[in-house]
């Protein structure tokens, strides 16, 4: 693996956590030495990428750093299509509507060699609903997001 990818890597690794990772465990999943995840944060920190560290604790990634779109692998760009198409099909229009903007844009920023992989997928989802109201779906939906109670 080159270093450009394992830097990537370990970059989603920190962006995928939600409290501090070791750099032992890091090093085990990017099978890779310890020293080495230390020598990579302090690439990523010289790009400035702002990783906090703390002794016994971890690393975490402290922004919302953006990842390149190329950086989605074949298998990511299948899973995201895939819950798109069955997005659009669900009985909420909000939901269809946004569904359908979101793949537009993924399309949009996808490498030209990874939109054409996307237009040549065969992978369809699978999905049958029952005949609803679209407006309930869609107020409870809503009422999940917001947490708050209704009454049906």
């Amino acid at each position: 693996m080159s270093r450009s990818i394992r830097l990537l890597n370990l970059l989603q690794l920190l962006r995928e956590q939600r409290h501090p990772v070791t750099a032992r465990r890091l090093a085990e999943d990017l099978a890779i030495s310890v020293r080495s995840v230390y020598r990579d944060i302090d690439s990523l920190r010289g790009q400035g990428v702002n990783i906090a560290g703390s002794a016994g604790l971890g690393f975490q990634l402290k922004e919302n750093f953006l990842l390149p779109p190329m950086s989605l692998d074949e298998s990511e760009i299948e899973a995201m299509y895939l819950a798109l198409q069955w997005a659009k099909s669900i009985p909420d229009q909000a939901l269809q509507q946004a569904s359908h903007s979101v793949l537009s844009k993924l399309r949009a920023v996808l490498p030209q060699r990874k939109q054409e992989f996307l237009n040549d997928t065969y992978l369809k989802s699978i999905h049958s609903w029952i005949e609803v109201d679209q407006t309930i779906v869609e107020q409870v939906r809503i009422a999940i997001r917001l947490q708050t109670k209704i009454q049906i």
